[in-house]
């Protein structure tokens, strides 16, 4: 694992709990909007779809099997990370990781990978996912050394 240069946070998971929905919904909205606010929606019509698709990507992580577990991350006891992982049989599935915009570029989605990475290893398992090749999440993938298994495009 390539080791970052930056100051490291301390970091700490979290189980989401029900107190936590509110902060999940904001922390959802905020990283949707980039993509629904070009589409010039109302205010109130983006946060009907935001709690929609939240709420079936609720509905939808109950369908897994093994479970996805929840957690949030949180630096200096403050929530600025979602992270959702299946850890099945031989394989840890990264299934979504959403982080607040104010901490994007501190080196904190690195931070959290490498330390995945290091309890993977620890339990003898690979971490799989699955990301768009072109975002910005990719790079940061690449750099804490995951590699292309395959593309649909």
């Amino acid at each position: 694992m390539p080791q970052t240069s930056r100051a490291l946070l301390q970091l700490s998971l979290h189980p989401v709990t029900a107190a936590d929905e509110h902060f999940l919904r904001q922390l959802y909205r905020e990283v949707r909007d980039p993509e629904l606010i070009p589409l010039g929606w109302p205010s109130v019509q983006v946060a009907a779809f935001c709690d929609m698709q939240y709420n079936f990507r609720a509905a939808n992580h109950g369908q897994y099997q093994p479970p996805v577990i929840s957690s949030l991350v949180r630096v200096e006891g403050v929530a600025v990370v979602r992270v959702d992982i299946v850890h099945g049989p031989g394989e840890w599935t990264l299934v979504n990781v959403e982080l607040l915009t104010a901490w994007r570029d501190r080196g904190l989605g690195r931070q959290l990978l490498e330390t995945l990475q290091r309890q993977a290893a620890q339990a003898g398992v690979a971490i799989l996912l699955t990301v768009e090749v072109a975002s910005r999440a990719a790079a940061v993938y690449r750099r804490c050394g995951f590699i292309s298994m395959q593309s649909d495009g």
